[in-house]
């Protein structure tokens, strides 16, 4: 998958409008990215990519867009 729709993905779970998010967001720029947010993004990871966020400590610790989709990358799942 690439990275532009992975954060496709991202905006419907945050419940924004498509193509609104880039890696230099995070949880102070964007406003629906509460604690329920993060949990839907932790399930968007879980069920687009088919890891067990629970067994990755830097995908439970993420702190922003960014830092997701450099994990992921390192994972081999995500691609530019």
């Amino acid at each position: 998958m690439k990275t532009n729709e992975f954060l496709d993905i991202l905006c419907e779970a945050l419940r924004v409008e498509r193509g609104s998010l880039s890696v230099k967001d995070s949880p102070e720029t964007v406003a629906n990215w509460d604690s329920l947010g993060h949990m839907s993004i932790i399930a968007a990871i879980e069920s687009n990519f088919g890891l067990d966020v629970s067994e990755h400590e830097s995908l439970r610790r993420f702190r922003s867009l960014g830092e997701i989709v450099e994990t992921l990358k390192g994972f081999g799942v995500l691609k530019d």
